[in-house]
């Protein structure tokens, strides 16, 4: 037998070496920030609420109450000022016994729960793999497991109720619509400059770089997440969901997990910086198509069925909601173009017949906080105070109940708003 040269021997061990020393960093956790916020003493007895006293309390975050209503899940933000940095954890609190228990630990962020349909598991996202990805565990406890695993971060996401899908949101580079002069050139690139020569430059707190957020959908398997498609195309130069706020709640599955509705503003440049022409658009898995419903193309809308249309929508449309049969979305409607802090109407869109209907024409309040009742076709929102603009008599006036088919009922804390049409679907599924 021949014996191995030392040269030979020597590379044996680097390799196993390496290979130790590779098994251990997958396996190692970062450690654990840690948390001290006990009171001293001293500000015990001094009873002031100082700076230092404050960021000792924890920041309650996103919160989730299980689908049987028995459990809610939850975020806490506590901060160590020797490292100035905080962590992120979730917690889960028993409704009836009031009883928490810790889910995550301190080595990294958990934030955005979410619940299965079946209240058995909850997803989330968290940095721990070194990038912001969807994780799921179970909600009795356990390990967490990797649901996606990007190059980029999730920005947000949302699984649909059979478990087969999942879409999420990242920030993407869209090709020409470069901003920083390192993107335009490349020989150049610690260069921090920004060039433009349209609106929108900047908006609020961040500069227009040519990086948007777009909205992905992929297939779930085994509880892991294929590549997502782009569903709001790679060219477009626009947010979903749709800047400042990039809210995830303009985002909505139906209940079926077939159809994913979904806020947008379709437009770029000057026309996007003057604009307000938000609409809701309605993504088809089976077909891969999508529909404005707020301003079908045409005149068509889903399968070429025609439709008739009184009341434009000029201004921002905003925030889907399905009722539970997918038959309508109602969702929020400003009727002036360029108006940012106009009259938040309710309207109703039926799937089947691609009929919007204003359900708030006489009421003089926002439409906030939209869900459907367990009655059929029951809509039930929170009003918000607006500044009414007619006449000061009109602001003494309480809201007046309109006639069927739709009636307003207001009591102190909610309206209920009951549509009910002349004749009663036989089948009230999703439109075929």
């Amino acid at each position: 037998m021949k014996k191995p040269n030392s040269a030979n021997m020597k590379k044996i061990f680097l390799f196993m070496a390496c290979t130790v020393l590779g098994l251990g960093s997958c396996t190692e956790r970062p450690r654990p920030l840690e948390i001290d916020n006990a009171l001293t003493a001293e500000e015990i007895a001094a009873g002031r609420f100082t700076p230092e006293v404050m960021w000792k309390m924890g920041r309650l975050g996103g919160s989730q109450l299980s689908p049987d209503g028995k459990r809610l899940v939850y975020t806490v933000t506590y901060y160590n000022l020797g490292e100035n940095r905080g962590v992120t954890a979730l917690y889960l609190r028993d409704m009836a016994s009031g009883e928490v228990r810790q889910l995550t630990d301190h080595t990294s962020n958990n934030t955005s729960p979410a619940w299965s349909a079946d209240g058995r598991t909850l997803y989330f996202l968290s940095d721990r793999s070194g990038t912001q990805q969807v994780w799921r565990m179970a909600a009795a406890g356990g390990e967490p497991q990797q649901v996606t695993a990007f190059d980029a971060d999730v920005e947000g996401f949302g699984v649909n109720k059979p478990g087969d899908a999942i879409w999420y949101v990242q920030t993407v580079a869209v090709p020409g619509a470069e901003k920083c002069s390192a993107d335009l050139y490349k020989d150049m690139p610690r260069s921090k400059a920004h060039i433009y020569d349209d609106l929108m430059a900047r908006h609020w707190n961040y500069w227009d770089e040519g990086r948007y957020r777009h909205l992905f959908i992929a297939a779930l398997t085994d509880g892991k997440a294929a590549e997502g498609v782009d569903i709001v195309g790679a060219d477009a130069a626009w947010d979903v969901p749709t800047a400042p706020y990039f809210d995830t709640a303009e985002i909505a599955w139906s209940n079926a997990g077939d159809r994913l509705a979904y806020t947008c503003k379709p437009l770029a440049g000057t026309d996007y910086a003057l604009s307000t022409d938000s609409d809701i658009f309605v993504y088809d898995r089976a077909s891969g198509r999508t529909v404005n419903i707020c301003k079908p193309m045409e005149g068509r809308v889903r399968f070429n069925a025609m439709v008739h249309r009184n009341t434009p929508f000029p201004g921002y449309d905003k925030y889907p909601v399905w009722s539970p049969d997918d038959r309508y979305i109602a969702f929020r409607s400003m009727a002036t173009p360029g108006y940012e802090a106009d009259k938040e109407r309710l309207m109703r869109y039926d799937c089947r017949t691609a009929e919007i209907t204003d359900l708030t024409p006489s009421f003089d309040y926002h439409a906030t906080n939209v869900a459907w009742g367990r009655r059929p076709h029951a809509v039930v929102h929170r009003p918000r105070w607006r500044e009414p603009t007619n006449s000061a008599a009109s602001r003494c006036r309480p809201p007046t109940p309109r006639a069927a088919p739709s009636t307003c009922r207001r009591s102190s804390r909610r309206v209920t708003t009951t549509s009910t049409p002349s004749r009663w679907p036989a089948d009230a599924s999703s439109p075929k």
